[in-house]
């Protein structure tokens, strides 16, 4: 039902079965052609999940919104916005354990921030997928508005594999989609703009393996698109980027380091 939703922590505690999808959505939700760079919104009630009212987070490392080993889950067409916090390792979204099968569908991810950080510390982990979660989708979402510090908006790591991350649109953010530590995905046909100033990367693949960045356009920021490993993570590999679009950006694309 429509509304403000002051929430604490959600965690979800169902699965579905494949075929039998448990869906989370507004009423009267339709998404046909909406979310995202569409442009147009989704028709349904509007239901915002919003955290202006917890303040800073400064010490509370738990996940907003946790799904920890679930499947044939689909989340669709809600809005999470407004969390602030300061320190490391604050967490608002977080896919992990045994998860698969999960659908993050056409949902708004705004005014999320991190109000103050140090490089190489602090970081808001916006949304996390961790393996061995597998066979996630996350499309037509927007991120607008997203201040992670030491991190990004959404983050693969530890092996998270076979996730596809489509048509999402993402603003005014500081860097983009991070492909981590041997996670591998299909991160294609996103629109990001105003996103990684100050030196992070649009698309970024660190010790990522076997994934594709297809069709996807990154316009003024500040690098468009990596492949590489920092120092610690596994050498990245079988990474295809191809048909991207890169303009008005600080720099284009780097591979290796």
């Amino acid at each position: 039902k429509g509304g403000t939703y002051n929430e604490g922590i959600l965690s979800m505690n169902v699965s579905g079965t494949a075929g039998n999808y448990i869906t989370f959505q507004p009423y009267g939700f339709n998404g046909t052609n909406c979310g995202g760079f569409t442009g147009n919104p989704c028709a349904g009630d509007t239901v915002l999940v919003d955290y202006a009212y917890l303040g800073t987070v400064s010490g509370d490392t738990t996940p907003r919104f946790s799904i920890n080993s679930k499947s044939y889950i689909r989340i669709q067409g809600l809005t999470f916005q407004n969390f602030r916090s300061v320190g490391g390792m604050k967490q608002l979204v977080r896919i992990d354990g045994n998860s698969s099968y999960v659908e993050v569908l056409q949902n708004k991810f705004l005014h999320n921030k991190t109000n103050h950080w140090t490089v190489g510390q602090d970081a808001l982990l916006h949304f996390y997928i961790w393996g061995p979660a597998n066979n996630i989708i996350v499309r037509g979402n927007e991120f607008g508005d997203i201040e992670t510090g030491w991190s990004e908006p959404m983050t693969m790591r530890g092996g998270a594999s076979n996730n596809l991350i489509e048509n999402n649109y993402v603003h005014d953010a500081k860097g983009g989609f991070d492909i981590h530590s041997g996670s591998s995905a299909i991160i294609r046909g996103n629109l990001l703009e105003r996103v990684g100033l100050g030196g992070a990367v649009g698309i970024y693949v660190d010790g990522g393996a076997n994934s594709i960045i297809e069709r996807n356009t990154v316009r003024d920021s500040e690098w468009a698109y990596m492949a590489l490993s920092e120092p610690g993570e596994p050498a990245a590999h079988d990474i295809i980027i191809r048909d991207n679009i890169a303009y008005r950006n600080a720099g284009g694309i780097m591979v290796g380091n």
